[in-house]
């Protein structure tokens, strides 16, 4: 998978990375809290995109196996990523396409994802990944969906 300097144009091999250590988490570089979500919640697992040549963690993610999905928790760019001056494109594209082949792998074809999304990501979330809305909030990824996902943000450069 790559993620696009936003300036340059130019792509950049990233990977995404288990987070065992939290310490690891520069929490100047996130708005959430992530060195305290292990403590309080204990949900799901933490994962890194992080920029394969230089290492820069560029987003964060939470994920939890379920029964018959993968279950979005959390999921944020660093803040150097966000808005109209981000440095770098396709960051959450990247993740949703990681945590989705998670859900292919556990579930085969059937396995899709799941996420309860903020009211003013909601429609962003449906335009630019496919996302449908459900009930209070809840939105999933299924089926060709999911594997189109996938395919765009899952290519290597």
């Amino acid at each position: 998978m790559y993620i696009i300097h936003r300036l340059s144009g130019e792509k950049k091999e990233a990977q995404m990375q288990l987070i065992g250590d939290r310490e690891g988490i520069d929490s100047e570089q996130f708005g959430f809290p992530w060195k305290e979500y292990r403590h309080e919640f204990n949900q799901g697992e933490i994962y890194g995109l992080f920029v394969k040549s230089s290492g820069e963690l560029v987003g964060l993610m939470s994920i939890e196996k379920r029964t018959d999905h993968v279950y979005v928790h959390l999921v944020e760019a660093s803040r150097a990523n966000m808005g109209k001056s981000k440095h770098h494109e396709r960051i959450a594209g990247c993740m949703f396409a990681f945590a989705g082949v998670l859900a292919s792998e556990a579930f085969g074809p059937d396995g899709y994802l799941l996420l309860q999304a903020k009211d003013r990501l909601i429609s962003h979330y449906r335009k630019a990944y496919g996302f449908e809305l459900g009930f209070n909030r809840y939105m999933g990824l299924y089926d060709e969906a999911l594997r189109t996902l996938i395919r765009h943000y899952g290519k290597s450069i």
